[in-house]
């Protein structure tokens, strides 16, 4: 019989690299004063679902294991869902704190 509880931690680094790539262009972008193509915005939009879509998580797992037999293995696994780490701005938390978030009103 043996058992495992293990961490596990998941970077998506596709993601990463396209966060960095986007941010560049955005920032060359602002810093010359120039306007996003609109190439460029969907690519920022993009960017931004695939980051919201695979964040950087982390997960536990426990494993029961059990071998009755040689070359026989019967084993139980429990691995929650990965908690995810995901980056707020301020304005993002004050909203959510003063009971706002996803309300929608003009801006001026």
């Amino acid at each position: 019989m043996s058992a495992s509880v293990g961490v596990e931690g998941s970077l998506p680094v596709s993601t990463i690299s396209d966060v960095i790539s986007t941010g560049k262009t955005v920032t060359d972008k602002a810093k010359n004063n120039q306007t996003l193509t609109s190439a460029e915005k969907w690519q920022a939009f993009d960017t931004g679902v695939e980051l919201l879509l695979s964040p950087i998580g982390v997960g536990y797992h426990l494993d029961l294991a059990y071998v009755p037999w040689k070359r026989l293995e019967v084993s139980l696994r429990y691995a929650n869902s990965a908690a995810r780490l995901r980056p707020t701005t301020s304005a993002a938390r004050a909203a959510s704190a003063s009971g706002t978030a996803g309300s929608s009103s003009p801006s001026s």
